[in-house]
């Protein structure tokens, strides 16, 4: 898909140029893949250790294909893709549908999310214990009371969770 892009955007501007255009691809999709395989190395470690795993994102429809593609089918128990569903966060609707699909209330389940309003604010509502991802763009939310943990990278997100098992300060 990329490769697609450089070369819309290449054409666009009136380049010709079929090396430079694979060197502009392979600098945005290179980076991204290493950071996938890093993820889902975490997330079947995650798995590994008894943890359920899922997602639950305003998207376009395609979630389920793209975490497939992802090679993370096999270590997630929920995927809901807002578009599909008909619903999308901050309802709780689709909260409690994950709930229901995991077959767990609330107080059993942490919810990491990188939006204080469309994810942190509804799963505190619902009881779950909140990871909010935070960013060098979103560090400060309006209520850090609603959030247990905060996180800057999924690499942080073990140690925060073994932080929570044992109620200690991360």
């Amino acid at each position: 898909m990329m490769e697609r892009h450089a070369h819309l955007q290449f054409e666009k501007l009136g380049l010709l140029d079929p090396k430079r255009e694979s060197r502009a691809a392979e600098a945005f999709y290179r980076p991204s893949e290493k950071v996938l395989h890093r993820n889902r190395r975490i997330l079947e470690r995650l798995r590994h250790d008894g943890f359920r795993l899922g997602v639950v994102s305003n998207f376009y429809g395609n979630i389920p294909t793209l975490c497939e593609e992802a090679g993370l089918k096999a270590v997630l128990s929920v995927v809901l893709d807002s578009a599909l569903v008909g619903l999308k966060k901050p309802d709780p609707e689709i909260f409690q549908m994950a709930l229901d699909q995991l077959k767990m209330s609330g107080d059993q389940v942490a919810f990491v999310g990188d939006s204080f309003t469309r994810d942190i604010v509804p799963a505190k509502a619902m009881g779950m214990t909140t990871i909010f991802m935070a960013n060098e763009l979103n560090l400060a939310p309006a209520d850090p009371s609603k959030i247990d943990r905060t996180i800057f990278s999924l690499e942080d997100l073990p140690k925060a969770l073994q932080a929570l098992r044992t109620n200690t300060p991360v």
